[in-house]
């Protein structure tokens, strides 16, 4: 029986035919890790613009929480909802002008962000009429 040789069998007629399929699969393949390589490019991009886009946001609460933390907004928060002040100071009140205005109830009547229909002048208006009227 003869041997065959490397050289006997790419030479043969059914090469094409074991060759063809093999080389198919293997394109196959490709194709199908290249489709995932980019769906996972993308998806990676994603993923780290959402990553900075939420270390925007803890930066930003950081600061606010560093704000709410501060004495500036303590003092301020006792000055304008307890009526608290400093030893020495006077409190000047404009009447008509009430940084916290009370309702029937003695609470105070809108909260931070809401409005209540008010008939008072603007603020420039009011000094204006303090001093000058």
């Amino acid at each position: 029986m003869r041997r065959a040789t490397l050289r006997s069998v790419l030479a043969s007629r059914a090469m094409p035919f074991i060759a063809l399929p093999l080389i198919a699969v293997v394109i196959y393949q490709l194709i199908g890790v290249f489709g995932k390589t980019l769906t996972t490019d993308k998806r990676i991009g994603r993923l780290e613009q959402e990553i900075s886009e939420l270390e925007q946001s803890k930066r930003t609460l950081e600061q606010f929480n560093d704000f709410l933390n501060s004495d500036f907004f303590a003092e301020k928060e006792a000055r304008e909802k307890l009526g608290m002040q400093k030893p020495g100071e006077h409190v000047v009140v404009i009447p008509g002008f009430a940084s916290s205005r009370k309702n029937e109830e003695g609470a105070p009547s809108a909260g931070r962000g809401q409005t209540e229909p008010s008939d008072r002048p603007a603020n420039p208006s009011a000094w204006r009429a303090y001093f000058f009227e």
